[in-house]
Parts: structure tokens; C-alpha cells; sequence
């Protein structure tokens, strides 16, 4: 092996041999001066909060009334406006494939808004979208399952 390193730029050939002979100095050196440089810059600009680009919306059963074998109604809070929804729905009979695991399924079939009022109950125009709608048919069909409503129909 060489004992002299070949340097790449002849004119720097002064600062490989100062790196070759006290790495331990060189170092210190330059982890001294990027501390310097680093601990000096000073920035006052405030990074930008992060939002995201749609709030999600919140959705809460009010009431549920059964008005049919296979119909009903409901009062469903929708952020800060109260919906009254007319459904139609199927049970199901169902079983997670293990003896003694029956149960009946919900699914919701038809599903209509009939009003939108605001929490002062001012009528607003129906606003609610595909993702709305599948959000609160899930509403109702976990609450028709959880207690056992779609069993006599």
C-alpha cells in the first residue's frame, strides 16, 4: 500500500496531508465549525399550522321510530343541523357460520330526507351527498341490530 495519499486536486494537496496526519484535530475542527454555522441562523418565520382539507362530519341517531314492517323514521343530528330521514330496510338472517351465533341483519335499502333544520329550526335546503347517505344508513342498521329490532319483522 502507499504510504503517500494521491490527491485529487494537486492543489489541495496540503490539506489531505493536515487531514492524513491529525484526523482527530480535522474532525473536531469541522464539527466545530457546523455547529457554529448551524447555531447561528436564526429563522423568525412560523411554520404553517396543518388543517386538513375536509373536517369530517359528525353523526348522532336522535330517534328511531318503526313505522312499518319494513319502514321507519329517524331524527339524526348532522354536524349542527337536525335531518328527519325516511327508510326502507331488509332483515336479513345472518350467523357468523358457528352454531348458536344467528342473528339478524340490517341493511338498508331506501333512504330519503325529508327535512334539514338548522339547531335554531330555520328549514335548509337538503345538502347531504352519497357519503352522507351511506354514513347514516350505517347508523341505522348498527342501531336496528345492536337492539334487536329487525327480529319481529
Amino acid at each position: 500500500m502507499n504510504a503517500k495519499p494521491i490527491s485529487f486536486n494537486p492543489g489541495l494537496s496540503g490539506v489531505t496531508t493536515l487531514v492524513r496526519r491529525r484526523p482527530f484535530s480535522a474532525l473536531v475542527l469541522c464539527s466545530a465549525l457546523g455547529a457554529v454555522g448551524f447555531s447561528t441562523v436564526k429563522s423568525d418565520a412560523v411554520a404553517p399550522v396543518a388543517s386538513p382539507a375536509a373536517i369530517p362530519s359528525t353523526y348522532e341517531l336522535q330517534s328511531l321510530v318503526l313505522t312499518g314492517d319494513n319502514s321507519g323514521t329517524a331524527n339524526i343530528l348532522l354536524d349542527d343541523f337536525a335531518l328527519n330521514v325516511s327508510f326502507d330496510f331488509e332483515a336479513i338472517p345472518d350467523s357468523y357460520g358457528v352454531p348458536g351465533s344467528e342473528f339478524t341483519a340490517i341493511d338498508v335499502t331506501q333512504l330519503s330526507v325529508n327535512t334539514v333544520t338548522t339547531r335554531d329550526g330555520n328549514q335548509f335546503s337538503d345538502f347531504t351527498d352519497y357519503n352522507d347517505h351511506r354514513n347514516i344508513n350505517a347508523l341505522i342498521a348498527g342501531y336496528m341490530m345492536k337492539n334487536r329490532l329487525g327480529e319481529d319483522a
